[in-house]
């Protein structure tokens, strides 16, 4: 499943989660070298097995023996895969990714999206400040999703019922597979639950 929403189907580069048990003998973070997440990581490897036995190597951010992180490579075609785990003992599956291009996740915490804010200031400078309910405008605010391919011309957001075209939209630097877009709230009394985006034409939930 996508680590963003829970959702079941993930864009070829966008991040993914199983959870199973004994999946790896302790618990590791990964760490980017150029530009990509390591295919090996705490004696553990994890593949992507279609239908027809193309078997490609994903990225590991994470593992532990209760749940494993990993990027889909980018170019993987649609479909259903079987993960496949390798490690000392051997190779066995488990569990299915769904693969979808253009599925898009918002990060979430507690069913509401993950957001840093920051105050505009007169000098067009902005400080970073903790998330508030309502926002006050005017302030920053930057959605962080996965499995994103869209730009600042095809995307926009609805702050109370008022589309707004992003300041800012791409992939956050030293993260492969995480993106960020960032938009500018004017108005005040609006919660984070009233922000929707949207990108080529379809909302990012």
């Amino acid at each position: 499943t996508s680590p963003a929403n829970d959702a079941g189907v993930v864009s070829p580069g966008g991040l993914a989660t199983v959870k199973g048990a004994n999946l790896a003998a302790g618990t590791v973070v990964g760490t980017v070298a150029d530009g990509k997440w390591p295919e090996s990581l705490g004696g553990v490897e994890l593949h992507l097995v279609d239908g027809v036995g193309r078997n490609v190597t994903t990225g590991l951010l994470y593992v532990s023996g209760g749940q494993i992180n990993f990027q889909i490579p980018n170019g993987v075609a649609d479909g259903w895969k079987t993960l496949e785990l390798k490690d000392a003992s051997g190779v066995r599956q488990v569990g299915k990714v769904r693969v979808q291009r253009g599925t898009a996740g918002i990060f979430q915490n507690g069913g509401m999206p993950m957001v840093d804010e920051g105050r505009i200031n007169a000098d067009g400078t902005v400080t970073p400040i903790p998330a508030a309910i309502p926002l006050s405008g005017p302030v920053q605010v930057s959605f962080y999703l996965t499995g994103f391919e869209g730009t600042v011309a095809d995307t926009w957001a609805v702050v109370g019922g008022k589309r707004v075209s992003p300041v800012a939209a791409g992939s956050v630097p030293g993260v492969p597979g995480l993106q960020r877009v960032t938009i500018r709230v004017d108005q005040g009394a609006v919660t984070v639950a009233d922000l929707l985006l949207f990108t080529r034409g379809k909302q990012i939930r």
